[in-house]
Parts: C-alpha cells; sequence; structure tokens
C-alpha cells in the first residue's frame, strides 16, 4: 500500500468505527464494477456523503493493487470533505456506537440540525442518525420508558409519573436510565410547582380544625359576653321601672290629697273653686294617662324578657353543639376533604383544556407558543391556509380533520381516538414532526414538506387506509401494535429518508419520481397478532433491512435486501434484487415458483452470506452466481 493510500486512512482513522454503519443505509458490499461512478461523484460532487460511499466501495475490492489504485484517486478532495464540523460528528458517531446513549443521540440530532454543513451531508447525517441509531438505543425497554414519560409530560399526574418511574428502573442502559430519569426529574418539577400554587390557595384539613376550634372559642367568649352584658341591662331596667312605679304613685295620692283639702276651703269664691278643681282634675286626667303609657311599656319588656331567655337558652344550645363539633368534626371533615375534590377537578379540567405539549424534548421543536385546538362540538375539524408559529396540537375526538395549506413551525400532533375518524392533510409544511396518534379508519396526506411522519395506534385494532402522495421526510413510521395498516405510496416528487415499519403492515408503491432511501422492518414484541409485512412496487433505490418479522412477502423491484434475524423471505415474480445479504441462521427463502435457487440465480444480481452462517438456498445460488461470472471474464 503506497503512503498516500496509508495516510488517506489515517486521516479517516476515527471515522473507521462508524463506517459500516454509515454506508449500510445506502450501500452494502457490491460489485466493483461501480466504484468507478462513485469515484467519479465524489471528486466532482465534493460532499462527505459521495466521498464515504466512494471511500466504502474501494475498501470492498479485493484485490489490493485496484483498490490502492481507488483510494489514490480520493485524495484530492478530502481536504474538501473533511472539515472540523465533520471531524466532530464523526467522532461523536464513534461514542454512539460504544455507549448507545440517548442523550448523546438527542444532542447529536440537534446539533446537526443547526449545523452549517451543506444540505446533502447534513440529511445524509441525520438519515443515518435516525436508522441505525434509533436501532442501537431504542430497545424495547427504552421505547417503553419513553412512551410513558411523555404520557407523564402530558398529564402530569402522579399515576403516570409513578408508572414512568417504575418503567425507566427496568432500562438496562445505565446511561439511558439516568438520562430518562432527569427528564422525569423535570416532570416531577413542574408537577410539584402546580401542586405547590394549589395547595397554597387551599387550607389544610388539620389548619381548618384548629381554626374552627378557635372560631368557636371565640364564638363561645363573645356569646358569654353578650349575655352578661344583657343581664347588666336587664337590672337597669329594672331599677328603673321601680322608680317610675313610685313616681306614678306619689303623683297619684298628692292629686288626692288636694282634692281634700279643697273641699274644705268653702269660704273661698266658688269660682276659685271651680277653676282650682279644673286645673286638678286635667293634672289628675294627665297623671292617669301617664300612668296608663308607664304600664304600657311593662308589658313590652316583660315580652323581651322572655324573648330574650329564649335566646340565652338557644345560646347555651348552640354553645353545647359547638363544644360537641370541636370534639367531633366529622362534618367539618367531610366538608373539606369535598371542597378539596371540588378544587381537584376544577385543576384537571383546566389541565385538560391547556394541555402541555408532551414531545418537545424528544423532537426539539421549541419555536414560538404553542396552539391547542380543542374540538367540543359535533362536528368535523378544518383549517384552511393558516400559519401557526409555534406547535398546533389537535384533538378529535372522533370527529374527521381536514388541514389544507397549513404551515407550522413546530410539531403538529394530532390526538384521533382511533375509530371511523377520516383525517386529510394537504399541502403541509412543518420544520417539526407530524405525528397522528391513534390514527383511524383513513389518513390521506398529498404535498407535505415535513422532518417526519409517524402514524401510531395503540388503542384499537382497526386495519387503517393510508394514502400518501408526494412527501419530502427525513423518516416516516409506522406503528401499530394491533392493526395492520394497508399503506399505499404515490406521485411524482417523493424524497422518504428512511420508512420505519414497527408493525404488520401492507405496503404498495407506486411511485413515478423520487425514491425510498432506506426500508426498516422491525416488528415491537407487543404485537399481538401475526408479525407479517408485505411489500409491493418498485423501491428499486432502498435498501431493505429486516430484524423482527415472522414473515416477509415481497413482490417488486428492490435495491438491498439485509435479513438481519431469523424469518420467512417469500418472494414473489416479477421481483429482481441488487444484492441479497443473508445476515443471520434460520432465513428461509422462498418464491412463488418453488424453486428457490433458479429464481435468486436469474433475478439477484450479487449475494453475501455472514461468514458461519449456513444457507443452502443462498449459498447454491451464490456458488452459480460466481461461476457465471468467471465464465464470463474467461
Amino acid at each position: 500500500m503506497s503512503k498516500k493510500v496509508k495516510k488517506i486512512i489515517t486521516m479517516v482513522s476515527a471515522f473507521a468505527i462508524v463506517a459500516n454503519f454509515l454506508v449500510g443505509s445506502s450501500i452494502a458490499k457490491a460489485a466493483s464494477n461501480d466504484v468507478e461512478d462513485w469515484i467519479n461523484s465524489a471528486v466532482t460532487q465534493k460532499t462527505f456523503y459521495h466521498y464515504n460511499m466512494a471511500y466504502a466501495k474501494a475498501l470492498k475490492i479485493e484485490d489490493p493493487y485496484k483498490r490502492d489504485q481507488y483510494l489514490n484517486k480520493l485524495i484530492p478532495v478530502v481536504n474538501d470533505v473533511w472539515n472540523n464540523e465533520i471531524g466532530v460528528f464523526v467522532k461523536d458517531l464513534e461514542e454512539l456506537t460504544k455507549s448507545k446513549s440517548a442523550r448523546l443521540y438527542d444532542d447529536l440530532e440537534a446539533r446537526m440540525n443547526k449545523s452549517t454543513l451543506n444540505n446533502v451531508d447534513k440529511q445524509y447525517l441525520l438519515n443515518e442518525l435516525c436508522t441505525w441509531g434509533r436501532k442501537l438505543i431504542w430497545s424495547d425497554d427504552y421505547r417503553l420508558a419513553l412512551d410513558s414519560l411523555l404520557l407523564a409530560w402530558q398529564s402530569k399526574s402522579n399515576i403516570d409519573i409513578e408508572n414512568a418511574d417504575k418503567l425507566i428502573e427496568n432500562i438496562e442502559n445505565p446511561l439511558n436510565k439516568e438520562y430518562l430519569k432527569d427528564e422525569l426529574q423535570k416532570i416531577k418539577n413542574i408537577a410539584y410547582v402546580d401542586a405547590k400554587e394549589v395547595e397554597e390557595n387551599k387550607v389544610k384539613p388539620k389548619e381548618n380544625l384548629d381554626l374552627i376550634e378557635e372560631n368557636n372559642k371565640k364564638d363561645l367568649v363573645e356569646k358569654k359576653e353578650e349575655i352578661k352584658e344583657k343581664d347588666l341591662n336587664k337590672d337597669k331596667q329594672d331599677k328603673e321601672e321601680s322608680k317610675r312605679k313610685d313616681l306614678n304613685k306619689g303623683i297619684v295620692e298628692n292629686n288626692k290629697g288636694s282634692q281634700i283639702g279643697l273641699q274644705d276651703k268653702k269660704e273661698e269664691p266658688k269660682k276659685e273653686i271651680k277653676k282650682e278643681n279644673n286645673i286638678n282634675e286635667n293634672r289628675i286626667h294627665e297623671d292617669k294617662h301617664d300612668s296608663n303609657e308607664d304600664k304600657e311599656p311593662i308589658d313590652v319588656l316583660e315580652k323581651k324578657e322572655k324573648e330574650e331567655e329564649k335566646e340565652v337558652e338557644k345560646v347555651k344550645d348552640n354553645q353545647v353543639e359547638d363544644e360537641r363539633n370541636i370534639e367531633n368534626p366529622i362534618d367539618d371533615k367531610a366538608q373539606i376533604e369535598e371542597e378539596h375534590k371540588a378544587q381537584d377537578d376544577e385543576l384537571e379540567e383546566e389541565k385538560e383544556v391547556n394541555e402541555e405539549r408532551f414531545e418537545d424534548y424528544y423532537y426539539g421543536n421549541k419555536k414560538g407558543e404553542d396552539t391547542f385546538i380543542v374540538n367540543d362540538e359535533n362536528q368535523d375539524i378544518t383549517i384552511n391556509k393558516k400559519d401557526y408559529k409555534g406547535s398546533l396540537t389537535i384533538h378529535s375526538k372522533g370527529h374527521n380533520v381536514n388541514l389544507d395549506g397549513v404551515r407550522v413551525n413546530g410539531d403538529l400532533i394530532i390526538e384521533a381516538n382511533g375509530g371511523n375518524e377520516q383525517i386529510t392533510l394537504s399541502n403541509i409544511k412543518s420544520n417539526g414532526c407530524v405525528r397522528v396518534r391513534n390514527c383511524g379508519a383513513s389518513f390521506n396526506g398529498e404535498n407535505l414538506e415535513v422532518s417526519s411522519l409517524i402514524l401510531s395506534n395503540r388503542s384499537t385494532n382497526i386495519d387503517s387506509n393510508i394514502n400518501i402522495n408526494n412527501i419530502y421526510c427525513r423518516t416516516l413510521e409506522l406503528i401499530f401494535e394491533d392493526g395492520q395498516p394497508n399503506v399505499t405510496l404515490g406521485g411524482d416528487n417523493n424524497d422518504i429518508e428512511a420508512l420505519g415499519i414497527f408493525s404488520p403492515a401492507k405496503i404498495q408503491s407506486n411511485i413515478n419520481e423520487g425514491f425510498i432511501r432506506e426500508i426498516q422492518v422491525d416488528i415491537n414484541k407487543n404485537v399481538k397478532r401475526e408479525k407479517n409485512v408485505e411489500i409491493k412496487g418498485d423501491v428499486n433505490h432502498s435498501m431493505l433491512q429486516t430484524y423482527r418479522v415472522d414473515k416477509l412477502s415481497l413482490e417488486g423491484i428492490f435495491g438491498i435486501l439485509k435479513v438481519s434475524e431469523k424469518t420467512i423471505v417469500d418472494i414473489k415474480s416479477p421481483s429482481s434484487f441488487d444484492i441479497l445479504d443473508i445476515d443471520s441462521e434460520g432465513v428461509d427463502l422462498k418464491s412463488d415458483n418453488g424453486d428457490i435457487v433458479s429464481f435468486l440465480t436469474n433475478n439477484v444480481k450479487d449475494i453475501f452470506i455472514k461468514e458461519g452462517i449456513v444457507n443452502d438456498s443462498a449459498s447454491q445460488a451464490k456458488n452459480i452466481l460466481e461461476n457465471n461470472r468467471h465464465y464470463d471474464e474467461d
């Protein structure tokens, strides 16, 4: 190997560990006849993507002399494609393959999105990160814990937080366990602040009882003082009444004496006697009138005395009842608990209306304020030609959703019911993720330009009909636990970096223009029905990689098929493959004509079998293909 070739390999030594991952999504072990094309693309395009593809292709050449010739041709473009930013990302990707850290994954994704790399290299790195990176990190235990964390972020309820706590403890990777614990702690802090604000507006039961007892004691003291004051007033009134009676009695006696004296003075003139008698009679009349007036207030006072006595008895009864309430405040406690429950219900209703967006920390689209639309009417949701500065969350509540010409700067989340609702998205642009949870009877998408599109249903077993025409996205994911969606992809303008099939599905590709770079089949182990996937159509630009799937039925034109776990691969005519890569034991290859060796020989360009793996059908076909190539060379 020449010194120059050694130099180029040394310059990218940090990249060597992750090279197999980065080229795995777009290229496998390939024949040498297309190395020249990749070398020419790397020299003319001068992107890390084209350089890396050419570099990987060259390393696959078995002839060391030819391999060195190809590597020498790449030397002039090294400085153009290998900058400090690329170097940092490659180093972090190397670390990611070792640590499988979800925190590093999220950090890498955010930094790649904000990087100054050209769009080709940026999308290339993001695509590889989202495909093999997720495979490294998203184990079943992590996926379950992450889902529970998202639910806890949404509800902030103690039950959901406790459930998330338990599932996080089950994560085997200590780094990922610590990462999700930190994220859960943020949720706990928010929930604690909310609860504290509620408690500050509430009086605790014990404090209420103490307050009741204190108030009752005060009432008793005040009532005793009131009774004492009334008793003093009554004594005063009695004394005044006694004085009044004595005064009236004295006036009457004096009048009588005056009449006797007048009768003894007969020698005085009759006129004066008559005048005096008239005066005395008037005085007596006034005294009698005064006496009657005095008698009436006495009756009123007696009535008031009786009423006051009744009031005193009533106060005493209330004192006894208050003392009983202090000793056994059951009714007050029940009333307090009822008030607290009402406050909690009111808080819960407020949280439902003002639901926090629960996927910010994962997708990293915290731009502006979120907009929430909650449909409480018995009608469909329709939004036309509207821009949202933040994220948009729609609760369909079983109704249809129709969006046309909507632009969302953050995430677009549709919370459906998984029933008969129909969701239609047309001419949608989103800088974040578009996610439909509990996808119902049908989803129709056309002219979509989004970061990611995730369609899921984990609540019902409905088989959704999904039709997507003209979509540009990094990832398209299908996550249905009990249903089997029927997916049709079509249109003249499509660019899907990765199609993730995580549930049983039927895929029909009618794409006229554009491509799907990679298709990954990895069905969640929690799926209850048979884990079967069917793919038909022309996806010749794709690498199809399978993991957990019981049966894979294929019919169409494919690029690379890499089978990484035990499964049945049923291939129907007419189908063809550039490369078949067997990477696991237990791969059962079948064809509709019954002769799988003949089919592979006629419809597969090259076959690779991992060292140590036994697969008779693939081995026989591989030997026939190699003999045919040697015959052609001769």
